[in-house]
């Protein structure tokens, strides 16, 4: 198994190395998430390699609109919809290698006894602070705030770092609602969050949506957003 964008990559910039399509064009399936790169993609490496089971493991779900990323990709970060996507995936490997179909399965059910019981976790963390609101750069968490009834607010405007009146009124906001901690990504500029928390008097903290460790990098940013909402 291999992993196309490699740690620290933006998603929304990526362009593979050529080394990454010489992979692709052996590959036996390729499992997309829905990012847009992936659709511009998807002809060039469809080309090279014609056999290649395309499992989109976004099928079924219904996708938010954005400001300025047309349908929120981000639905790794939600154990609900991420409950989906291993559906999905299933059905992707078992087309893909019908031998393993077995081991396959097992492996879906205990992920997905897995996946509903961090559901569990996090409805009982975010049960005192729903209603509160958390701090973000780039807007990635959407679906896990929907989920347990926070709300999200974006520094980021359609895209852009903000300037003169979008930033005057995100520091007011911010000082309305008490925010005390402002996540940022790694994969994104901290220059606005930065001068937003100076502003405020809050800190930064890192929550990063592309973590290897998915299980417990979820429950560390969810703790963060817990904490930060109280």
């Amino acid at each position: 198994m291999s992993v196309l964008i490699p740690p620290g990559a933006d998603p929304h910039t990526f362009e593979p190395r050529p080394a990454v399509m010489v992979e692709l064009s052996r590959a036996r399936a390729w499992f997309t998430i829905g990012v847009p790169f992936e659709d511009n993609l998807l002809p060039r490496v469809s080309s090279m390699n014609p056999e290649l089971a395309i499992v989109r493991t976004e099928e079924g779900i219904a996708r938010v609109e954005s400001a300025h990323e047309g349908a929120d990709p981000h639905i790794w970060l939600s154990p609900r919809l991420v409950k989906r996507q291993a559906e999905n995936i299933l059905a992707g490997l078992v087309r893909a290698d019908p031998a393993g179909e077995k081991v396959y399965r097992s492996n879906a059910r205990r992920f997905q006894a897995e996946l509903d019981a961090l559901g569990r976790e996090f409805g009982t963390l975010f049960a005192s602070v729903r209603d509160k609101s958390f701090l973000v750069f780039h807007p990635s968490w959407g679906y896990l705030a929907a989920d347990y009834g926070l709300r999200q607010m974006a520094i980021e405007v359609e895209g852009k770092e903000p300037k003169g009146e979008d930033l005057s009124r995100i520091i007011e906001s911010a000082r309305e609602k008490r925010i005390r901690v402002i996540f940022v990504e790694p994969q994104f500029s901290s220059r606005a969050a930065a001068t937003i928390a100076e502003s405020i008097g809050a800190k930064v903290v890192t929550a990063d949506p592309l973590a290897a460790n998915w299980a417990d990098n979820l429950r560390k940013v969810a703790r963060g957003f817990s904490q930060a909402a109280r």
